[in-house]
């Protein structure tokens, strides 16, 4: 998306911030000092507080064949634990964003509910497993690419692995395979 967003980090994060508006909450992830920046202080400009939902807000408590297991600190959930079917760590950042924002704008849904969403959540083409040990992943970026690269050598068993790769635009980015 470069042609539309930017070549750099910060001038695609201050394009995907022009998306706040006024005294309207900002939770996000972004895993980039210099974008966490941008987002930060766009927000402020606009009246709200950005909320970072980093690595540190949760625990990983165990991986599974297919699920990881997480805990996270709120103010509505303290210290309940969560399950994302998925082998895919972003799935955890992605609850734990949703978590956030439930509890930044304080919507009383009950725990057993979210418990629910969260362990029933799905992403097709995001790591998304169509049979045993086969997995696709519509990853379009070099960032997404590298954390599908990362959750796949985790994964049981795989020591022996594939890719299929079809880049859009022409840009293919061997180094990962």
């Amino acid at each position: 998306h470069t042609e539309y967003l930017g070549d750099t980090i910060s001038e695609i994060a201050g394009e995907k911030a022009g998306i706040i508006k006024e005294n309207t909450p900002v939770i996000y992830n972004t895993g980039s000092e210099k974008a966490d920046k941008v987002i930060e202080d766009y927000a402020k400009k606009m009246g709200e507080k950005a909320i970072n939902v980093a690595k540190t807000d949760y625990i990983i408590n165990e991986f599974t064949h297919k699920t990881i297991d997480f805990s996270m600190e709120s103010g509505y959930y303290n210290g309940c634990n969560f399950s994302v079917i998925s082998r895919a760590q972003y799935q955890v950042e992605n609850a734990a964003l949703a978590i956030r924002t439930i509890e930044r704008l304080q919507l009383e849904i009950p725990y057993e509910t979210v418990h629910k969403g969260i362990r029933n959540m799905k992403w097709p083409g995001r790591m998304e497993q169509i049979e045993e040990n086969i997995y696709i992943d519509g990853a379009h970026n070099e960032p997404a690419i590298a954390k599908f690269m990362e959750n796949i050598r985790w994964h049981p068993g795989g020591n022996q692995w594939y890719t299929v790769k079809k880049f859009y635009g022409g840009t293919v980015y061997e180094r990962f395979f």
